[in-house]
């Protein structure tokens, strides 16, 4: 019997994509399944990448992310309570999350800081994403600012390592004429 797997998606680091963005960009029908959409207290490490006090409220989306219905990854989102009080009211927690900053507050990411990192899916990793204890996966650690340099968003994610391929382009620096 052969098994053949389908292409891994990239995940490029050139330009800032939501989620919904990257797979709609490699024609896959984005999803997601809430997990949770609460108001909680920041906590040392959320508040550490926005800035924060460690008792700062932020609302806290935590989404299993999918493409064409096969769960891709978990993400944690995190966002300053202060900046977007209503947002549990205004937001469809399953549509694009900068698409409504964008279009609901006027708010752009500027930027944004990105570490990967390979680990081993958790049971509940794994639960969530479909795949087995201890499977390889990418966790991801975002933080998105504002023009600016203010904080906007801090998220952890999880991401399946066998549907998931990092790429770069790299550039050769253009130096001098003496021979650098």
């Amino acid at each position: 019997m052969k098994f053949v797997s389908p292409p891994k998606l990239e995940k490029g680091f050139r330009q800032i994509l939501s989620f919904s963005e990257e797979m709609e960009a490699r024609g896959s029908r984005p999803g997601s399944k809430v997990l949770s959409f609460e108001t909680v207290s920041s906590g040392l490490e959320v508040a550490a990448a926005l800035r924060l006090a460690a008792s700062e409220k932020v609302i806290w989306l935590r989404r299993v992310r999918m493409a064409d219905s096969m769960p891709m990854g978990v993400e944690s989102s995190f966002l300053w309570a202060r900046l977007f009080p209503d947002l549990p009211r205004r937001f469809d927690p399953g549509t694009s999350l900068y698409r409504a900053l964008a279009n609901v507050y006027g708010i752009q990411v500027a930027f944004v800081d990105e570490v990967a990192e390979v680990g081993l899916a958790t049971s509940e990793e794994a639960q969530l994403l479909e795949i087995s204890e201890g499977s390889p996966i990418f966790i991801f650690s975002r933080t998105s600012y504002i023009h600016g340099g203010q904080p906007l968003e801090y998220v952890k994610s999880f991401y399946r390592g066998d549907r998931y391929k990092i790429v770069h382009r790299l550039t050769q620096q253009v130096r001098g004429s003496s021979g650098d």
